[in-house]
């Protein structure tokens, strides 16, 4: 993405390569908040930051993807470790991710994982490109997803109950990849 009018030596234009679980590689970019060197410079150890402007409703330390909803942790990891083995150091890593809060509800709040903490999110990702892969797009199964949804009139409440009733036709095998994503609960 382009860095706008603060750029940083670490900024890319083009999209950076992750590996998942099965070998493949996917391309992301993104637009990381703020990246701290973590301990002393020498060690080219780094923090990787995010700012919320909502709450930390939803955001759990225990399960940093919530079932595949939420990979950015995993996705910054990987992006920000990418680009500082190339422009600082190879032996250069990111030691721990992080969300902040910074607005009046939360006061400054932090919830942080380490990347041996989020090596899961490979095959969280891999699971969510194999639907996108074989086309199966299937809305949630958990009613409160839809909680702030825009297309709730459309969709109505019995969505995740009929997501729910394919989920649990085995004969929708197209579906694995999101039956293991939501046994993790």
């Amino acid at each position: 993405m382009s860095p706008g009018e603060h750029g940083t030596p670490l900024d890319r234009e083009e999209a950076i390569p992750v590996t998942l679980a099965d070998g493949k590689t996917i391309h992301v970019r993104g637009r990381v908040d703020r990246i701290d060197q973590h301990g002393e410079e020498a060690l080219k150890q780094y923090a990787v930051w995010d700012y919320k402007t909502g709450s930390s409703w939803g955001f759990e330390e225990a399960q940093p993807f919530q079932q595949g909803r939420k990979v950015q942790s995993f996705l910054y990891v990987a992006m920000v470790g990418h680009v500082i083995k190339q422009e600082i150091d190879p032996a250069a890593e990111v030691k721990y991710f992080g969300f902040f809060f910074p607005g009046t509800k939360d006061v400054g709040e932090r919830i942080s994982w380490t990347p041996k903490q989020l090596a899961q999110g490979r095959e969280v990702l891999q699971n969510l490109c194999s639907l996108i892969i074989d086309g199966a797009f299937l809305a949630t199964n958990n009613a409160s997803d839809c909680r702030f949804c825009d297309y709730l009139p459309i969709c109505g409440h019995e969505i995740a109950e009929l997501a729910q009733l394919k989920l649990d036709n085995p004969a929708n095998d197209l579906l694995e990849p999101i039956r293991q994503l939501r046994a993790e609960e």
